[in-house]
């Protein structure tokens, strides 16, 4: 029997090439997963893929009439370009944000809801309310008072008046909200002021007040307090804000001060427990609703200054932005920035009035525009607000029922005499 042929020596396996082996086999089974799910991802990065996943029905396209903006892309592993964010790339969602201005030729946006100076308007009562704000302002007439309907252009007629004095040595404080109690009011216009509150105390704001009022007055500078939406403010508040009128020296007033709001200010400082206050007032300043051809001179000016080459209204819209709007700035702004977006989207390059009509009627401008106060109404028995706003409904709806009236925002809709119908059946079961 022969002997088995052993090795001389046992077999033992390279660990080395095992470990690279199983490495490997590791790397290439998580790169297959990577790549299975790279291409199962349902991100979505491109109106492409909007198009691919949602599979919805395309009304209408609207196409891109300038040149795009390079946007910053990064590419995955399949080449797929995705914006970059992180490398300062811009968002396609943030694409948009021009709209029409590229279409119409615009340097900016002609019809902003901020209160820009830029394009405030001199008409004769924007010229003297500035002109009253300025001289109370540079005389040093203590108080100063400025009311106005909603939206006729306060607030812009104040950064305006502001930023009249740059050049000067004029230290401003601007609240903007009134609803504050009488040491947030304090300790807001000092920090607005840059001083630092040495403590939260009335007495103490006060005093530290007054010695800053007294060092800015002997290097001549001008100090004015601003309080916009004053007619919200709290009679405890408004008799505090009279107090601050007696810093002064024997000749002038250390402290500026103007109340800017709404025409319900002006029925507040008829009170009699203000008749303090209203004594002070030394000058009053008003802003007023447009006229006919004064909204056509404001769009025609505010587009100038945007930069428009050719008139983007035609005379009919304008006439029909005036009566939908009842001359109001606020409201003019509004129907213009959306009618041009509406002849943006129709690729038109002059909005007509059929476009105007269509936007007033959106943004419900139709039937009642706006309510005006008590104040311009100049009802003497002072009735409810919710009670004057049926009463105008139901004349208007009346109105637009009988087909008296010729202007586009009564006019009668189908809606609207499907209403009447029902209310007349509804009087005439209760009247029987």
């Amino acid at each position: 029997m022969d002997e088995p042929n052993l090795p001389e020596s046992p077999f033992s396996p390279k660990r080395s090439v095992f470990i690279i082996g199983g490495f490997a086999a590791g790397m290439a089974l998580g790169l297959f997963i990577v790549a299975l799910l790279e291409y199962l991802d349902t991100a979505v990065r491109s109106e492409r893929d909007i198009w691919a996943f949602t599979k919805l029905p395309t009304l209408g396209v609207i196409g891109f009439t300038g040149e795009p903006e390079p946007v910053a892309t990064k590419r995955n592993l399949f080449g797929r370009r995705s914006p970059d964010i992180t490398a300062g790339g811009k968002p396609l969602m943030n694409a948009g944000a021009e709209m029409y201005k590229t279409f119409f030729k615009l340097q900016s946006s002609p019809f902003g809801t901020s209160p820009d100076p830029r394009f405030l308007y001199m008409m004769p009562h924007t010229r003297e309310a500035l002109a009253c704000l300025e001289y109370g302002i540079s005389a040093r007439k203590g108080f100063t008072v400025l009311t106005g309907e909603v939206g006729t252009g306060k607030t812009t007629l104040l950064r305006r008046a502001l930023s009249s004095f740059s050049g000067r040595k004029v230290s401003t404080s601007f609240v903007f909200n009134p609803r504050l109690d009488v040491l947030d009011f304090l300790e807001f216009v000092l920090t607005d002021f840059g001083i630092v509150p040495a403590n939260r105390t009335k007495s103490g704001m006060l005093l530290q007040l007054n010695r800053w009022l007294i060092e800015r007055f002997r290097m001549e500078e001008t100090c004015v307090v601003v309080v916009d939406e004053a007619q919200n403010l709290s009679w405890e508040l408004l008799e505090e804000i009279r107090l601050l009128t007696n810093l002064e020296t024997s000749s002038e007033k250390l402290l500026q001060i103007v109340l800017s709001g709404q025409p319900e200010l002006e029925e507040k400082l008829r009170h009699p427990s203000v008749r303090q206050l209203r004594q002070r007032v030394s000058l009053w300043c008003r802003t007023q609703a447009l006229t006919e051809s004064q909204t056509h001179a404001y769009v025609a000016e505010r587009l100038r200054i945007a930069g428009a080459s050719w008139p983007l209204f035609s005379i009919e819209a304008l006439d029909l932005v005036h009566r939908a709007s009842r001359g109001i700035p606020r409201i003019i702004n509004l129907l213009c920035e959306h009618s041009l977006i509406v002849a943006y989207v129709e690729q038109v390059q002059q909005v007509t009035a059929t476009i105007v009509e269509g936007v007033a009627a959106e943004l419900e401008l139709e039937v009642l525009p706006f309510m005006l106060s008590s104040a311009v109404i100049g009802n003497s028995d002072k009735e409810p607000a919710l009670t004057r706003k049926k009463t105008i409904s139901w004349q208007l709806s009346i109105e637009s029922r009988e087909g008296t009236t010729d202007e586009p925002h009564l006019r009668s809709t189908p809606e609207s005499r499907v209403r009447a119908q029902i209310g007349a059946a509804r009087a005439g079961a209760a009247n029987s």
